[in-house]
């Protein structure tokens, strides 16, 4: 089966889900554990090669740092899950299972380390999605699969996301819609809804994310060049900003909660930043895109409490910034470090 997305498909106002303390929540200092990396503008920088991740002859479709940095999940297109070492680049499990409905292994098309919180009451869970619509909880510990649930096998997942106290859990892909599962019971909470004239996603949908700073607020983004906000008490979209060709994990809310961040998969406009208190794209940030795109649009994060952007999901370094690429040309995850150029 060719999961993959072709390029030749189709693709009253809503009350605000803002409220008077908004601006007293996003002065909460989310990184507080976080070490702040600075990350000049006006300096050249070079990337080094640090580590090489996996020998397979498959293609890498997801990758995800663990919360303590210690560890890599990459999600491969022979629908195994491995996870590697950092430090040593060696690797620590794979994880692979068929289920009642697979013929032959579906590519593992997205990864994420459940956060733990004082609701999770299993450390080193390790949640997948799969091209057949399956989601596969996993103790990375001791290999075994703890949970496989599958909505619709023609659902091709592309996105999953849990919300800061690790209690909802988001999916998203081929057919458009946006849901919410109890990460206690893994039963639906809802579909989110289209709402007054906002019709929803008319395209695949890439990328979901919960902001830092209010646990109702949900961002999602794919190929009909929308993005859309939530509220999920609504259980649906809030407001919609047309721009961004969202193709892969490429979107981060700011932790002030006023701006987030899109990657777009294409030459010009790829990085853009958007004012939420205006729902408007606020500024571009510019640069070098000559050279070729890669399959999907680059991981984006805020880091600590300024304006730098870095390209890695999860991970901060003690020293240098860190940079996660993967894809299908080498078939490997390589981590790389950046740093000045001194000449």
């Amino acid at each position: 089966m060719h999961y993959y997305p072709g390029q030749n498909e189709n693709i009253n106002a809503p009350e605000s889900i803002y409220d008077v303390n908004r601006q007293k929540r996003s002065n909460i200092n989310l990184h507080k554990n976080r070490p702040v990396v600075n990350q000049p503008i006006d300096e050249d920088r070079k990337v080094v090669h640090r580590v090489t991740f996996g020998d397979t002859e498959t293609a890498v479709h997801s990758c995800q740092f663990s919360q303590d940095d210690q560890f890599i999940a990459v999600g491969y297109g022979d629908g195994c899950a491995r996870v590697y070492n950092l430090k040593s680049g060696r690797m620590l499990t794979q994880l692979q299972g068929l289920s009642a409905t697979e013929d032959e292994p579906m590519p593992v098309t997205a990864t994420i380390w459940r956060p733990e919180t004082a609701a999770t009451k299993t450390a080193n869970v390790l949640v997948t999605s799969q091209a057949d619509g399956t989601v596969k909880h996993w103790h990375v510990t001791s290999g075994k699969c703890l949970h496989s649930m599958q909505e619709d096998p023609e659902n091709h997942l592309y996105a999953l996301e849990f919300n800061r106290d690790a209690t909802i859990l988001a999916t998203a892909g081929r057919d458009r819609h946006v849901r919410l599962y109890d990460e206690q019971t893994k039963s639906l909470i809802c579909a989110m809804k289209e709402k007054g004239k906002m019709c929803g996603h008319a395209n695949r949908v890439f990328c979901i994310k919960f902001a830092k700073h209010d646990e109702n607020m949900m961002a999602s983004g794919g190929w009909d060049h929308n993005l859309f906000i939530y509220d999920v008490r609504k259980q649906g979209p809030t407001h919609a900003i047309y721009g961004p060709l969202v193709c892969g994990d490429s979107l981060q809310f700011h932790s002030d909660g006023n701006s987030l961040v899109a990657g777009s998969y294409r030459q010009d406009d790829a990085l853009e930043v958007y004012d939420l208190r205006m729902m408007d794209r606020g500024r571009v940030i510019a640069f070098d895109t000559n050279q070729r795109l890669s399959e999907t649009a680059p991981i984006l994060d805020f880091f600590g409490e300024d304006q730098s952007i870095a390209p890695s999901e999860d991970f901060e370094a003690e020293q240098t910034e860190q940079v996660l690429m993967d894809g299908d040309e080498e078939h490997k995850a390589e981590n790389l470090s950046e740093a000045p150029v001194n000449d």
